[in-house]
């Protein structure tokens, strides 16, 4: 099994306990109703910024009104981050809502870094209606061409 599969067989809803001495780290996102989005990027890094295995996750909270999917990818850090400038391997974590949702999504899940350390994120989406202009445009662009 590599590395992708485990972590989503994880996303199927393994639970754990909170440790008292994690960090919380809380985002609010947003996404339109039809679209996808990617909640986060969680690196491959030791604490020295070479390449390390990936974290552990372990989500507390699935998402009720959609779907939370994860794959194996290459980013670059932010030049505010521990290791700027470094591409690195990372999980990215992606947040599909159900078509006809719209709504607060909250997912929350525990990421055991490769140097021990835990965090805890929590994640609240808001899916928004798909705007009226973004609707005609995805019928028409759906259609299919005629030749002259």
């Amino acid at each position: 099994m590599n590395r992708s599969t485990r972590f989503v067989a994880m996303l199927s809803g393994t639970v754990m306990a909170s440790p008292v001495s994690a960090e919380t780290i809380t985002q609010h996102l947003s996404v339109q109703q039809g679209k996808s989005l990617m909640v986060d990027a969680i690196y491959a890094l030791k604490d020295d910024c070479s390449p390390g295995p990936f974290p552990e996750i372990r989500v507390k909270q699935m998402p009720a009104n959609g779907q939370l999917k994860a794959g194996a990818a290459r980013f670059p850090i932010a030049t505010d981050k521990h290791c700027p400038n470094v591409v690195a391997k990372s999980l990215a974590v992606s947040y599909f809502p159900y078509p006809n949702f719209t709504g607060e999504e909250t997912i929350a899940a525990n990421v055991l870094m490769p140097n021990g350390k835990e965090n805890v994120y929590k994640w609240i989406i808001k899916v928004t209606p798909q705007l009226e202009s973004s609707i005609q445009a995805s019928q028409v662009s759906a259609r299919p061409r005629s030749t002259p």
